[in-house]
């Protein structure tokens, strides 16, 4: 991770690190999570939205894109490599030192699979700065 890295997520919400992880080490990444969805650990991706004049909350499905949150104990034990590297603390360290604006006090990892066939997964913030403090 490099400064320009860090400037780019703070001004725009995220940034794009080309190779950060070696191929094999996605091949490693992409052969538990087929696993995960092979012994259905991994739940359809969900859109909630809260009404703020009712606080009422919807929640769409999102067609064709599966998830799972790495602190589940069946992601745990399926997908050690998923959660080493959820766990991985280089962002929040690199964002420290190169940046006196911002500094991480958590993070929250999931895995996704698209299954194809038009499924997306726009990107997005998971909240607005009125609602909490998460900002990337």
């Amino acid at each position: 991770i490099k400064k320009q890295h860090t400037t780019g997520l703070l001004r725009n919400g995220y940034a794009v690190i080309h190779e950060a992880v070696p191929p094999n080490v996605c091949q490693l990444l992409r052969s538990e999570i087929d696993s995960l969805e092979h012994n259905g650990i991994l739940a359809s991706n969900a859109t909630h939205l809260v009404n703020a004049a009712t606080g009422d909350k919807i929640t769409l499905d999102k067609r064709g894109v599966l998830e799972a949150d790495l602190h589940d104990p069946r992601v745990t034990s399926s997908a050690p490599l998923c959660v080493r590297l959820s766990q991985n603390g280089a962002l929040s360290t690199m964002i420290c030192l190169y940046s006196d604006r911002m500094s991480l006090h958590g993070q929250t990892a999931k895995v996704q699979l698209n299954l194809g066939g038009g499924a997306c997964f726009p990107l997005h913030r998971d909240s607005a700065s009125d609602i909490d403090d998460r900002v990337i």
